[in-house]
């Protein structure tokens, strides 16, 4: 240390200068490394950039692929049902079974006046009926056993039954008291032996 000291008294421009030229060597190291650290920065955001724009397109085909799955599907539940309608329409021919063990409800005795008897899923026994409407679907047997009937209306809520009373009607196969809902479009004269057919009746 004391060596150095004369000769930067001797010398004072060369230490000067010395130190600057340290300094720039310095300055100029850390911005080289700035610039490489800023380098890669840039490249890592390329990168990431690039991710994005790859995640970007397989998103966009992702949805490309459910819309197309959903068109898909609502091709398939279309035809699916068209058949469940075709099965529908062949089932009204395919003969239809009632219930085997059939257990109705059994009603015994009782008076039933001015209200609607269901007759499915019933057995009626030794009971009085007066100003009724015995409503019947076809979906079990019918259960009536030694009961009093003093006026009644039959009614249906499906057509098929109707149609068939229609049907019975009009080849005098129901009496004239016993009266009926007529499905729409029925037309029905009872068939007169001999003679000129009744007024028709109209549904």
């Amino acid at each position: 240390m004391n060596d150095v000291l004369p000769m930067i008294q001797a010398a004072p421009v060369l230490f000067v200068l010395l130190v600057v030229a340290c300094f720039s060597a310095t300055s100029v190291t850390v911005i080289a490394f700035n610039r490489r650290a800023f380098k890669n920065k840039e490249t890592e955001i390329s990168h990431k950039n690039a991710e994005i724009a790859l995640l970007k397109q397989q998103r966009e085909k992702l949805e490309k692929d459910i819309l197309i799955m959903k068109a898909e599907m609502e091709i398939k539940n279309e035809k699916i049902n068209q058949i469940g309608s075709a099965s529908t329409l062949n089932s009204h021919a395919t003969p239809q079974y009632w219930p085997e063990p059939y257990s109705p409800i059994t009603i015994i005795g009782k008076t039933f006046r001015n209200e609607r008897v269901i007759l499915d899923g019933y057995s009626y026994v030794r009971c009085k009926f007066t100003n009724v409407t015995f409503v019947y679907n076809g979906t079990t047997p019918v259960q009536l056993s030694n009961n009093v009937i003093q006026g009644c209306f039959v009614a249906s809520d499906m057509a098929a039954i109707s149609g068939a009373w229609a049907l019975l009607k009009g080849l005098n196969f129901i009496k004239d008291t016993i009266a009926f809902e007529m499905p729409p479009g029925n037309v029905v004269s009872p068939a007169v032996m001999g003679g000129d057919p009744g007024k028709s009746t109209e549904g």
